[in-house]
């Protein structure tokens, strides 16, 4: 599987060139080619005017809004509804990364299930006799795969 590429560029500081990584390129290889996975995309990005890409990121970010995909950071002077962040050009993987990406998905929600059960099991020993029953039935995680 051919791993993304990082880009770089030089930055004029006192005279020498030092390398510095502005981003992370998923749709570009090492080679500077676009990927397979992001040959599509690649095409319909080099028709589109930004400026059609910048209208259809204000109308996600309107829906967000709309329907609440937001968060707050409490505790900050400015703790304003913020939307999550999102990008328009969507993330593309190949067969291959989806694959290696779902095998560990899948083995962090087990984890995640076998330690929400074992605290949930803990407590329901500790917690009073007259509240077992109650707190473990509101506590207990419903997902489970």
């Amino acid at each position: 599987m051919e791993q993304p590429s990082v880009r770089c560029v030089r930055e004029r500081t006192g005279g020498t060139g030092v390398p510095v990584r502005v981003a992370f390129d998923e749709m570009t290889g090492s080679d500077g080619q676009v990927r397979p996975a992001y040959a599509s995309l690649a095409a319909w990005l080099g028709e589109v005017r930004p400026d059609v890409l910048d209208y259809r990121r204000r109308e996600a970010e309107l829906l967000f809004r709309r329907i609440g995909i937001t968060f707050a950071v409490y505790g900050e002077a400015d703790a304003q509804e913020r939307l999550i962040p999102f990008d328009v050009i969507p993330r593309i993987l190949s067969a291959g990364e989806w694959d290696r990406l779902s095998k560990g998905l899948e083995q962090r929600v087990k984890a995640l299930n076998l330690y929400l059960k074992t605290s949930t099991e803990s407590a329901k020993c500790c917690a009073p006799a007259s509240c077992r029953k109650t707190w473990y039935s509101r506590t207990r995680c419903s997902a489970r795969r």
